[in-house]
């Protein structure tokens, strides 16, 4: 079997993008290894931060679910910043309260609202392909600060 070249940039040039990803996935479990089943609920977003892999700017988002059940579970959503990407990063954005107009501050302003940790309602939805199964995070809105029952982000949301 003869190895595989690489498409776009050679491997010295992808090792610090590789100790990056390494690192990175130390920190959280791929969001396929999830456990949370598809549906809506209440999650804390912990922290954005923007990157490059393969070429391809992103924009990672994290979460801890606050959900009765499902507390503690962490999820990933990676925005890729692509043409075909854009209108779902706008509907984040707008979902989280923001308006900005440029792409090169989104990012940034991203990280600032991570930075105040707000409860949001999200949509985890799974799909299975080709390359394996895959656990997509769409972030609905915020959420109020204290959920219907009275207990701070522990309610289940109905589906």
């Amino acid at each position: 079997m003869t190895p595989r070249k690489p498409q776009n940039k050679s491997l010295a040039q992808l090792e610090a993008a590789w100790r990056a990803a390494r690192e990175q996935a130390s920190k959280s479990r791929p969001a396929s290894s999830t456990s949370i089943p598809d549906g809506n609920y209440l999650a804390r977003l912990t922290d954005a931060a923007s990157g490059e892999s393969n070429g391809v700017q992103w924009i990672r988002l994290d979460f801890v679910v606050e959900s009765e059940g499902y507390e503690g579970e962490r999820l990933t959503r990676f925005l890729r910043l692509e043409e075909n990407g854009l209108q779902l990063l706008a509907r984040t954005c707008q979902a989280l309260g923001l308006d900005v107009a440029s792409l090169s501050a989104v990012a940034d302003e991203l990280a600032a609202v991570a930075a105040r940790q707000p409860l949001c309602r999200i949509r985890v939805l799974t799909r299975d392909t080709d390359a394996g199964t895959f656990t997509n995070v769409y972030v609905n809105g915020l959420a109020s600060t204290d959920s219907p029952s009275g207990q701070r982000g522990r309610s289940r949301l109905r589906r």
